[in-house]
């Protein structure tokens, strides 16, 4: 999201303005990839938001530009319950990310409702992931550490 809001993602615009590029063109229909198009606009990108039904009565692909739908649809529900219980707007722009870049890397084409569905899965993945109340581990309880040589570091970190 941070990539995207900063004008960062490498895409058909961005490329273009850098010469890195000729053809800047969407892989699905031909219009110019730019990140409205790529998450909003595009048939295809259109196509996947029509799976996510949302409770309150928006058109994804009515809004002018992706940084007006990030912040309109932060939090928005989505029905039926799907099991998950984080914001599932910027899973299912990854989940078109991934796709396009199936589409330009491996000449592989997705279909919008696998799109879809790999992007409700990834937040489950991604819930089901995270240690539970009580279980972090920021530091070692002194039984550890004194059964330890002093020659030795332990290092927690998350793979985030």
């Amino acid at each position: 999201m941070w990539k995207i809001l900063q004008g960062a993602l490498p895409i058909g615009k961005n490329l273009r303005k850098r010469g890195m590029l000729l053809n800047t063109m969407c892989g699905r229909c031909g219009e110019l990839e730019t990140v409205d198009h790529l998450f909003l606009h595009c048939p295809f990108a259109k196509d996947v938001w029509a799976f996510s039904l949302l409770k309150q009565s928006v058109i994804v692909h009515e809004f002018l530009s992706f940084k007006e739908a990030l912040i309109s649809l932060h939090g928005a529900i989505f029905l039926p319950p799907l099991g998950v219980s984080i914001d599932l707007f910027p899973w299912i722009c990854w989940g078109i990310w991934l796709a396009r870049n199936k589409l330009v890397f491996e000449n592989r084409v997705s279909s919008p409702s696998d799109v879809f569905n790999q992007s409700i899965s990834y937040p489950r993945e991604w819930q089901h992931a995270q240690p539970s109340q009580g279980h972090h581990h920021t530091s070692i309880n002194r039984q550890e550490q004194q059964r330890t040589s002093h020659d030795t570091i332990f290092v927690f970190s998350d793979a985030a």
